[in-house]
């Protein structure tokens, strides 16, 4: 009943300040916002292929771990998996999407294709909602396709299994297995899948040990430092640069450390943002709580204890919180399509993990105490009469913690203004500089063939110049 009461009391209070109580929810709402989104960012980028079961156990074949040098020979994935009894399953993966013309009866589409072994299945967990066989690809002319292109092509996924395609206009295939649409935080990612031989016979690939054309995935039984032995013992035995790199760490690898270090930027540039909007919520807050000082006095002329004290400031300040979080959570609702846009990547608010909705309930639960502790303190040591009379003395501690805030306020909001003037001045720099070459008229040609094209690399060049 008292709560009820309390709440009722700061709901009047919030009606009385519309503007004031808008004006810090708001300022509150939008840094938290931020927070929000910065979390889903670093989740995102974080979390890179962590779906995976026994993500912690699945590597990538390397020659060197600094550029990632992975392409290896057809007979590797084979030779890794039979002779080196703690990897659990090996596989290849031939790391070009092949453009297939994809013909049904409704319609003609354009397809990316990537030719990969089975295994890749039992490696990585692309869930499989359908197959016709006990195999993914019982058959040379067999594909395997997303959910997402199986409604694409044939309106639903129990429709398409076992359907046949026209390929290229000249070729069969019979669509037997369906997987589930591959999360956008894989490193490796497909909506059609062919068996690794048709591709091989396709683009005319040499299965020899000096022809290296493929990615080799693997999964190990047990923990990578203790086969390291076995792993130079094998490639000292057939005589090749060879090495496992960890799947988790793939994505930065890939991607650079530019990608990294705008991922810390972005942290701390939210972290900032933050902090500045809860310090100015917590100002803001006390400052009004003392402008307000009448309801106090009356509490304790009352008999109002100092916990009754406490807990109606805490509860007061948790309310305003909670708004500001609500109204965070409806800014990054509206937000996100936009940024989704601009950098090129898919967040949700269903993307936050329990542990991000902790640590976001954490922050207001620390705001709601900052913001209530230090009136509740002083209002429990005054005296009513005091208090009515504004005769309050603080002590030296709950004004120095004031002005602490208001000077880190004003220092967060400086170092933020020259830390956006900086960046901007670099992103102007980069935007402007001289590459040395004019990006507009180059093109990429991207090829089915890397051999015939390597073999009559003269003739084309003379042809194009």
């Amino acid at each position: 009943m008292g709560t009820r009461i309390s709440l009722l009391i700061i709901w009047r209070k919030l009606r009385h300040n519309k503007v004031f109580s808008i004006l810090n929810v708001m300022g509150l709402g939008i840094g938290l916002s931020v927070a929000v989104i910065v979390f889903l960012y670093a989740n995102y980028e974080l979390s890179f292929d962590r779906f995976n079961n026994d993500a912690d156990h699945i590597y990538l074949s390397v020659k060197n771990s600094e550029n990632l040098n992975s392409v290896f020979p057809l007979p590797l994935a084979e030779a890794i998996h039979n002779e080196i009894p703690e990897v659990e399953a090996a596989a290849n993966v031939l790391p070009w999407e092949i453009k297939k013309e994809i013909t049904t009866a409704n319609g003609e589409f354009l397809q990316s294709c990537f030719y990969m072994d089975e295994g890749i299945f039992d490696i990585f967990s692309f869930g499989i909602i359908q197959q016709s066989q006990n195999t993914i690809f019982p058959a040379e002319n067999s594909i395997a396709i997303s959910e997402s292109l199986a409604n694409k092509l044939f309106g639903s996924a129990a429709l398409a299994i076992g359907k046949g395609i026209t390929v290229d206009k000249k070729n069969t295939a019979t669509i037997s297995a369906i997987f589930r649409d591959i999360p956008n935080n894989s490193s490796l990612r497909f909506e059609m899948a062919a068996p690794l031989q048709t591709g091989v016979k396709e683009l005319k690939i040499v299965s020899s040990w000096n022809d290296a054309y493929f990615h080799t995935f693997t999964k190990l039984k047990s923990p990578l430092n203790q086969i390291e032995p076995k792993i130079s013992a094998f490639a000292k035995k057939y005589n090749v640069q060879f090495g496992f790199f960890p799947l988790t760490e793939l994505h930065f690898a890939q991607s650079g450390s530019e990608q990294k270090t705008s991922l810390y930027i972005a942290i701390f540039a939210g972290i900032f943002i933050m902090l500045l909007a809860c310090i100015n919520f917590v100002n803001l807050s006390t400052a009004n709580i003392f402008k307000n000082a009448r309801e106090a006095g009356l509490n304790k002329l009352f008999g109002s204890s100092s916990f009754n004290l406490h807990r109606q400031f805490i509860l007061e300040a948790l309310v305003l919180t909670f708004i500001a979080f609500g109204v965070a959570l409806l800014v990054s609702f509206l937000l996100l399509p936009y940024i989704n846009r601009l950098i090129g990547i898919s967040l949700s608010i269903r993307q936050l993990t329990v542990s991000r909705w902790l640590v976001l309930l954490g922050i207001i639960s620390s705001i709601s105490f900052f913001t209530a502790i230090i009136p509740a303190h002083i209002f429990s040591k005054a005296q009513p009469l005091h208090i009515l009379n504004k005769q309050i003395s603080t002590n030296q501690s709950a004004v120095f913690l004031r002005k602490g805030l208001l000077l880190l306020q004003l220092s967060l909001t400086i170092i933020i203004i020259i830390s956006t003037l900086f960046i901007s001045k670099q992103v102007h720099f980069i935007d402007q500089t001289n590459l040395g070459f004019d990006k507009e008229n180059m093109v990429f040609i991207e090829t089915k063939d890397i051999r015939t094209i390597a073999a009559k690399y003269s003739v084309l060049e003379k042809e194009l110049l």
